[in-house]
């Protein structure tokens, strides 16, 4: 079963502050992974904004320009753009900000491409004083703007002003009481908490957890070999998570299947160059091992990881590793390869699968940090040949 890529910008929920750790916020996002956001002001990301130059003719733009602006990325089919400075929507009728608003990449012939307004900002009732959305690359990358003209607005005759809101504290109508605690997400002080849209989840068929050697030849598809039980076919979204040069892991789509392989690309709205926030969060529908797991993405670059330059690691919220038999007087089995954030906030809780021998008290033993490379043992006060269930949480 293929699974579509999608992003859930923020919504109310009812919370107070917690830290980006903390297992009820990324629940609670991940809850709202399948969420419909069509009619919520805040929207998915888009990978460009206008730069300052309005769109010449909005049916036809030059996709390595769209704006006039020199932003250093070129546009595909399916990108999301932000036209925040006027625009024609032909070339003939004048440029006016009543065209402005989020726009989607159509087919590209010749660096040419048509943009037409997003599905989930396509109507006037679908646009709407306060609408925010966060730009992944070009020139605003990292920034968040905020639709500024007041309600009620005629989506091709309002003239709409969109305005920087910076950080997510800055945006108009909502109040943030400062952290309690370093790299806590901030949210309302009102009867909802709003999260910002850099925290949005991502959905993903299934988690690759060990290193791709050649993201042009892909083998976990048909005729090659499946990996965590899932057998993909093109177009679906995966995420790599265990590659040997990190700054490769992040979200890809399957390219066309051939002979065993398929090429994998960099997810459309998070190319080379675009900004892997730490906090991003995505969720995995498929897979023997990973079903259901909620990741989440760390870097040690401030503000987070730009695509193909930066090291983003990504760690699980919560999995079960089954072990092998116990061995040894008293009996102990070691796990490796594991995903284990810090000593400080991750634990491993094992109970017996399968009891064997002689039982005891089981105890853990000094957990090893590691992205895929984390280690602890697990120990027994008896002779015991149990296989193990460890819950290993971050």
């Amino acid at each position: 079963m293929s699974s579509q890529s999608s992003i859930v910008p923020p919504v109310d929920v009812q919370i107070a502050h917690y830290p980006p750790g903390n297992s009820t916020a990324i629940e609670t996002l991940a809850a709202q992974a399948q969420a419909d956001s069509f009619n919520s002001p805040w929207k998915d990301p888009v990978l460009l904004a206008s730069a300052g130059g309005s769109v010449a003719n909005l049916s036809s733009v030059t996709v390595a320009n769209f704006d006039g602006e020199a932003q250093g990325v070129t546009l595909v089919a399916g990108n999301r753009v932000l036209v925040k400075d006027g625009a024609s929507p032909d070339g003939v009728v004048g440029v006016s900000n009543k065209y402005n608003g989020i726009y989607t990449v159509g087919t590209v012939t010749g660096g040419l491409a048509a943009l037409t307004r997003s599905p989930d900002a396509a109507t006037s009732a679908m646009v709407v004083s306060g609408m925010t959305v966060e730009v992944n690359a070009g020139t605003n990358a990292g920034n968040v703007y905020q639709l500024s003209t007041l309600n009620p607005i005629t989506l091709g005759t309002t003239l709409l002003t969109f305005a920087s809101a910076g950080d997510p504290s800055t945006v108009s109508g909502i109040s943030f009481p400062a952290a309690p605690a370093a790299g806590a997400i901030p949210v309302s002080t009102g009867p909802t908490a709003v999260i910002w849209v850099k925290y949005a989840v991502h959905v993903a068929r299934g988690v690759v957890p060990t290193n791709v050697s050649s993201l042009a030849g892909f083998t976990g598809v048909a005729g090659g070999t499946p990996v965590d039980g899932i057998t993909y076919i093109q177009n679906d979204i995966l995420l790599l998570v265990g590659q040997t040069t990190k700054s490769q892991n992040g979200l890809y789509t399957v390219g066309v299947v051939a002979a065993g392989a398929a090429p994998l690309t960099r997810l459309a709205d998070l190319p080379t160059g675009a900004i892997i926030r730490n906090g991003m969060i995505v969720e995995i529908s498929e897979g023997t091992e990973f079903n259901g797991t909620v990741w989440k993405s760390f870097a040690t670059t401030t503000g987070g990881a730009v695509v193909d330059t930066n090291d983003p690691v990504f760690y699980p919220r919560k999995y079960v590793r089954v072990t092998a038999a116990m061995t040894g007087s008293p009996g102990t089995v070691a796990l490796s390869a594991e995903w284990i954030f810090n000593t400080g906030t991750s634990s491993v809780t094992p109970t017996r699968k399968v009891p064997g021998g002689t039982p005891g008290n089981l105890s853990i033993g000094v957990l090893t940090p590691g992205a895929g490379a984390g280690a602890v043992t697990i120990t027994s006060t008896g002779n015991e040949t149990s296989t193990i269930q460890a819950v290993i949480e971050n």
